[in-house]
């Protein structure tokens, strides 16, 4: 989408660091995420636990989103497809941002036989 801007575009580093600390505040054994999806109107955040593996995340996602179940959903951390049993926490130990976010970036393709 051409006018999406992502949350760091939109936000500085100062400002992303103080919403991961209230985050943190909150739930400070949670895994702070932040979901970039072009076709949303603005990145999601969410909390969740560290055990959590990237297909749970997906799944939730795709329900948040109201995303056709007949679209293959695709998470990348950095510029890698997340494999679907990688731990939350193991990404984030790995991929975790300065402002303490783990920055998922969700892509979509029509897959499962559809037209």
């Amino acid at each position: 989408m051409v006018g999406y801007k992502s949350f760091k575009e939109l936000h500085t580093l100062e400002q992303r660091k103080k919403t991961f600390e209230k985050f943190f505040e909150k739930s400070p054994d949670a895994i702070a995420v932040v979901v970039e999806y072009p076709e949303a109107e603005e990145a999601k955040k969410f909390c969740v636990p560290p055990r959590m593996v990237m297909s749970s995340l997906v799944s939730h996602i795709q329900q948040r989103l109201s995303l056709d179940p007949t679209e293959a959903i695709f998470a990348y951390v950095g510029d890698t497809v997340a494999p679907p049993v990688a731990l939350l926490q193991d990404l984030y130990k790995e991929y975790k941002d300065e402002d303490g976010f783990l920055y998922v970036k969700i892509k979509k393709e029509v897959a499962y036989g559809s037209l």
